[in-house]
């Protein structure tokens, strides 16, 4: 396919019409606000490492939901399709690469961070995308933004009504309005993929509904107030792939020039006259189910691919073989994707069980039953055995401000927070926590960036300072780590004071005999005795009850 940019635009800006309108109600917001993120990324079907980048943009976006943006663009030679292969290039995304230089001058995968020079050039390997974000992240924003987008399915039409008040003089004496549209969920091959054909690409450029530069908006100052409507008919298909308009997500950002992208929103349409069978797929959450798992509740993600609008799902849960019903109520419009919570007592299992398989299940909705059964499903094990008492470990990194460090019941509510802990220092905290006995709990670490923490670790002991848990590379959204307080607590030793970490544990009767090294199952008196890493050694007389 021969890309003609003058011939696409002349046919764009006839199916596009554009009004600056009055609104009876200012529906952004007039107060300071961050920097939202759009992290351009140039991908391309017949590039390996691309599915790696994917997987970064996708994990930004999921992490901070609502802050971080991505258009995934097709373009340069790794987007060339080959004989029957699908285009997914589009003019648009073919320019701003060529006047970025991404095609000549970079490898792919790589991205914008908001259009800024970060440190000396606009294009970023995907390793530098979440650390540039975060920087720009920081940063006031001098516009903030709002849209809403309307999709008729008669007509095809898409209606967009954007806001855009500055809360700060602009540097530039001109801004430019882009308005923007990405589909995701579209089946097709990519290389190191290892799917074949069925890779479903997420966040694709399909549409400018501005020029790709953008509107005018001459010398804005603060307080002025710009509003717009673009009403546009979107096409059945692009490059001859279809164009799913429940699939579709509406981008409204906000540039000084051609670079330095100042804010950015997105968002789904609703929708009118665009009608499709009732249909829901279920997923993970972004946490995932950890490999120990045991909350009585289960979190999935609804996605409602139907016109109608979802107000119960009946699920069942399948743990271990053991089927327990389970219906949610609410509400998910059409089109539109949800987190569920799941209630059920499932937890604790025949102990004598390590390895827990469990499906999720959506069998009736709207109090009908679907033909396309919904399900996800894994595996778990038990909790770890542990006291009572537990003596923490936690080494945070530089970005200690962006994790959360907690223990959780097992309804999840929190029964004892750590820190907040200073930013820019690694340094290891210990705290003891007393706990109740013959309670399930889960040590909870959450990232906000989905990064992880680099070199960041953990280490849960019981109250003898025997070691039950670890994680020495924390990473992606944080670390989920359940335990049951079922071993028995001992007394004589309180606090776990000892800076020095220990690397024996023995215990002996009051014989002198030796029992082992670790906490006996017998109730009675015992000494134990400590060797540390120096060599020194401590010994308490402890007393051990049920």
């Amino acid at each position: 396919m021969k890309l003609n940019l003058l011939s696409f635009i002349c046919i764009l800006l006839a199916t596009v019409r554009v009004s600056t309108v009055a609104t009876a109600q200012q529906h952004v917001t007039i107060e300071g606000q961050k920097k939202n993120i759009l992290l351009e990324e140039f991908t391309g079907i017949h590039c390996g490492n691309c599915p790696d980048g994917h997987k970064i943009a996708n994990n930004l976006v999921s992490a901070q939901s609502g802050t971080v943006y991505t258009i995934a663009i097709h373009s340069g030679h790794f987007a060339i399709p080959s004989a029957g292969e699908p285009d997914y290039r589009i003019p648009e995304g073919e320019a701003i690469d060529t006047y970025f230089g991404v095609n000549t001058n970079y490898g792919y995968p790589s991205g914008m961070i908001n259009r800024r020079q970060l440190p000396s050039s606009y294009i970023l390997n995907r390793s530098a995308w979440t650390k540039a974000a975060k920087a720009v992240h920081s940063e006031d924003s001098p516009v903030n933004l709002w849209m809403s987008a309307a999709f008729d399915g008669s007509s095809r039409q898409l209606t967009v009504e954007v806001e855009a008040y500055y809360t700060a003089d602009s540097d530039s004496a001109e801004n430019f309005l882009h308005v923007a549209i990405t589909q995701t969920d579209i089946k097709g091959p990519q290389s190191g993929g290892l799917v074949g054909d069925d890779y479903i690409h997420r966040h694709q450029l399909k549409a400018y509904i501005t020029p790709v530069w953008g509107d005018t908006i001459k010398q804005p100052k603060r307080g002025e107030l710009i509003t717009k409507q673009y009403v546009y008919t979107l096409p059945e298909a692009v490059n001859s792939i279809p164009v799913a308009a429940e699939n579709i997500e509406v981008f409204v950002f906000v540039t000084a020039g051609k670079s330095d992208l100042l804010n950015v929103v997105a968002k789904k349409p609703s929708y009118i006259n665009y009608t499709k069978p009732m249909k829901i797929t279920l997923s993970a959450v972004k946490e995932g189910y950890a490999s120990r798992y045991a909350f009585n509740f289960f979190d999935v993600n609804v996605k409602n691919e139907s016109h109608y609008k979802l107000t119960s799902i009946d699920f069942e849960l399948n743990i271990n073989n053991n089927v327990i019903p389970v219906t949610w109520t609410g509400e998910i419009p059409s089109y539109q994707s949800q987190t569920v919570r799941l209630f059920a007592d499932i937890f604790p299992l025949n102990e004598s069980i390590d390895e827990i398989p469990f499906e999720i299940k959506a069998v009736r909705v709207n109090n009908t039953a679907i033909s396309n059964i919904a399900s996800v499903s894994g595996k778990c094990r038990q909790p770890v055995a542990a006291t009572p008492t537990v003596l923490t470990d936690i080494t945070t990194d530089v970005y200690s401000d962006e994790n959360i460090f907690s223990i959780k019941d097992q309804e999840g509510n929190i029964v004892q927070t750590f820190g907040p802990y200073p930013t820019g220092l690694k340094k290891t905290y210990r705290d003891t926590v007393k706990l109740e006995a013959n309670k399930i709990y889960c040590f909870e670490i959450t990232d906000l960036w989905g990064d992880g923490l680099s070199g960041g670790s953990y280490k849960l002991r019981n109250g003898d300072g025997t070691l039950f848990a670890q994680n020495l590379n924390v990473n992606l959204f944080g670390d989920r780590l359940f335990f049951s307080t079922t071993l028995p607590d001992v007394s004589g030793i309180e606090e776990f004071t000892v800076s020095e970490t220990p690397v024996s544990i023995q215990y002996y009767n009051l014989q002198g005999v030796r029992t082992g090294s670790t906490i006996p199952q017998q109730p009675g008196i015992y000494i134990v005795k400590t060797i540390y890493e120096s060599g020194k050694t401590s010994s308490k007389k402890i007393i051990i009850h049920f």
